[in-house]
């Protein structure tokens, strides 16, 4: 019986469509490190990664990895990151984005991981906890994105020193 068994999950397997497999660049040094914590509540730590590990400007590979230290829901990450692109990029332009973000990214538990890796300007890949969930290519949509963490005009302009490895003035 269980020989069957084996047999039929091994041939449902075969069947399953092949899908093309995205991979982090290889050789990435870390750049810098920072977490986010409000009050007595830890957030995220974050970290950035290059193959030089010196920040260069936004030259891709760029791989931004985000580590939550509490529960958050896909629609808050949504929200909040629709709040940290307002008025950065057109509407229209940012629904689009949060759209696709919106059925592409789950809810996050404690120690999950959500990593971004900006192939382009244009373009990147997300994983969560390893596990490649899918790509974004929309003009300027890597950049706008990546930039929430890396803009000194950022809500966490602190923040974003740190992850481009630059110290505390």
């Amino acid at each position: 019986m269980f020989k069957h068994l084996r047999y039929c999950l091994f041939s449902l397997f075969m069947l399953l469509p092949v899908t093309s497999v995205a991979e982090l660049p290889k050789g990435l040094r870390p750049v810098g490190e920072a977490s986010l914590s409000f009050l007595w509540y830890d957030v995220y730590q974050a970290r950035l990664f290059n193959l030089q590990g010196q920040y260069d400007g936004l030259k891709a590979p760029l791989v931004l990895q985000i580590i939550y230290r509490r529960e958050i829901t896909s629609q808050v990450l949504v929200e909040q990151t629709a709040n940290q692109l307002r008025n950065k990029v057109p509407e229209a332009q940012m629904q689009l984005w949060l759209q696709e973000l919106a059925t592409m990214w789950p809810d996050i538990r404690t120690d999950d991981q959500l990593t971004f890796h900006m192939k382009t300007s244009d373009s990147g890949d997300f994983y969560f906890n390893g596990q490649l969930l899918g790509s974004v290519e929309h003009p300027g949509f890597a950049r706008a994105f990546i930039n929430i963490w890396l803009a000194d005009d950022g809500r966490y302009s602190r923040m974003a020193k740190q992850l481009r490895g630059e110290p505390d003035s």
